[in-house]
């Protein structure tokens, strides 16, 4: 997976030079849904989330993100927060980018009676807990226009939270306007 995602950077950077000069209207602001899984050692959980981005410019984005992983062996998450992205067009329609963000993460563990193993956050008399703690992403998305307001998205992420880190992927949609 490592391997995959720096040879994914390497094609990024090599096409920074020869497409950075291409111009495309992606619009000022868009909103979309999309599906998510997060996969570590210890959890995998599918999910749902939200994104609002502004874009400044053609290349640069702000976004804004708020996800829900299903419960699953008796834990959920909760995560919001912001990316920074540069995307680099390929062709009028196809873009890629690197993902930089920062955001809040909050892990609850419901009815549990014995500690799931790699969980060292929670004290061991606890039945219901939740704990918050604040993660980083790097990672990396491409996006297709299937019209000037609609787009497909799609984001790998490495998701750094104190205990319970992972690796994310999203597939979602957006309407642009």
């Amino acid at each position: 997976m490592k391997r995959l995602f720096v040879a994914f950077i390497c094609i990024v950077a090599c096409c920074m030079s020869t497409n950075a000069k291409i111009k495309t209207d992606f619009g000022s602001y868009a909103f979309g849904a999309s599906g998510l899984y997060g996969t570590s050692g210890d959890y995998n959980h599918g999910g749902a989330g939200l994104t609002l981005q502004k874009f400044f410019g053609d290349e640069f984005r702000f976004s804004m993100f708020a996800n829900y992983f299903f419960k699953q062996n008796n834990a959920s998450f909760i995560e919001f927060g912001t990316d920074f992205n540069y995307v680099f067009p390929l062709t009028p329609k196809l873009g890629i980018y690197p993902v930089l963000g920062l955001g809040y993460s909050i892990m609850k563990l419901n009815n549990v009676i014995e500690k799931p193993a790699g969980v060292d956050i929670l004290p061991d008399d606890y039945a219901d807990d939740s704990e918050g703690n604040l993660n980083f992403d790097l990672g990396a998305g491409c996006e297709y226009y299937f019209t000037p307001s609609f787009k497909g998205f799609a984001e790998v992420k490495y998701r750094y939270v104190k205990n319970y880190d992972r690796t994310l992927f999203q597939v979602g949609v957006a309407y642009v306007w």
